[in-house]
């Protein structure tokens, strides 16, 4: 290991929970880096698996790289933000790259992400393209085009973000104290900072094309439920914690014409052939034109947006064009998004 490339001076936090199987394929990508992080931070948030056991395996490796590999375990179960947070109040680096365990990069990516924060002092949140591991399975590949498609909403507002994903988000440490770090006891943390950040410090959150990261999807559809449940309730919380404020107020505006759309179609539905109806001249056709015109763009857009797919090939292509998978799909994803509607307005318990 005598030729690998110069330190840099950013410091890499992971946090893990029961990922055994994948904290050393995330070492090895960031060994693999053109510049190496100075420190790399792995926190095990109380592991029922052999998380830790790796983890002490890959410090050992490290005193070969000139790496410093610090391990931290939270004494309880912290979640996400916490274990980020046990991690953070430890860093000495000027530059922070946040990241999950399992995620794997390009070689460029920690000197991309520390290039623009350098030169951009607009910048307070870099976070990085989000492209998945290699997979087979039709649930796999629907995630992948999914999250295709999200890259491309991120390209349209990408000098003003919504949210600075935690799958690779990097920033200056100076601006993660001055918001006091990630938010704990919130369901969407990467959410919440990003609002901080530019809320308090009026600074922005970016994206990057040119900075690629890869991670693990969810493999059952049990999982991914949960986790999309969690990702809608969360964002619920945010938008109800900070109210009405330029980071939110897209996202509000959001929310309120799904709800306007949802009402008017199912009103007039219920209604059809009733007095109101036929007063205002409606028929059939008249009530689902605005629907059917809406899919017609969504699916315009989504063919184009497949040029923003990682690793795109032939059976993905075809299971857009089938639209079959993909509308079921996004219909389970809606019924969720209702869930946490109604878990929003019934319920103050939060589960991670």
């Amino acid at each position: 290991m005598s030729n690998l490339p110069p330190l840099f001076e950013v410091s890499v936090v992971i946090p893990c929970h029961n990922e055994e199987n994948t904290v050393k394929q995330t070492f090895d990508t960031l060994l693999k880096q053109t510049v190496l992080p100075k420190t790399i931070y792995f926190v095990d948030d109380k592991s029922t698996d052999n998380t830790l056991q790796k983890l002490l395996e890959i410090k050992k490796i490290s005193e070969k790289t000139g790496i410093t590999v610090t391990v931290l375990q939270t004494p309880t179960n912290l979640f996400r933000a916490g274990a980020c947070n046990l991690a953070l109040k430890q860093v000495q680096t000027d530059y922070v790259v946040m990241m999950d365990a399992g995620t794997t990069l390009q070689r460029d990516a920690l000197k991309e992400a520390v290039t623009i924060l350098n030169h951009c002092s607009s910048v307070g949140l870099v976070c990085s393209r989000a492209g998945v591991q290699p997979g087979m399975s039709i649930l796999h590949r629907l995630q992948k085009l999914e999250y295709g498609t999200t890259d491309l909403s991120r390209m349209v507002s990408a000098d003003n973000i919504q949210i600075s994903h935690g799958l690779f988000t990097a920033s200056k440490i100076d601006v993660l104290k001055k918001v006091g770090y990630y938010s704990e006891k919130v369901l969407l943390e990467d959410y919440d900072l990003t609002v901080k950040v530019k809320e308090q410090l009026g600074l922005k959150a970016v994206f990057s094309p040119t900075i690629k990261a890869y991670t693990n999807t969810v493999k059952t559809w049990r999982q991914l439920l949960k986790q999309r449940f969690r990702w809608h309730l969360g964002g619920l919380d945010v938008v109800s914690k900070f109210g009405w404020c330029k980071s939110t107020r897209q996202d509000i505006v959001g929310h309120a014409f799904y709800l306007l759309f949802f009402t008017v179609i199912m009103a007039s539905l219920l209604t059809l052939g009733s007095g109101l109806i036929n007063i205002a001249n409606l028929t059939y056709t008249h009530i689902l034109l605005l629907p059917i015109t809406l899919m017609i763009i969504n699916y315009v857009s989504s063919i184009f947006s497949l040029q923003y797919v990682e690793n795109l090939d032939r059976k993905d292509i075809l299971l857009r064009l089938l639209l079959i998978p993909e509308l079921t799909y996004t219909i389970l994803l809606e019924l969720v998004r209702w869930k946490a509607y109604f878990a929003k307005v019934f319920t103050a318990k939060r589960k991670w």
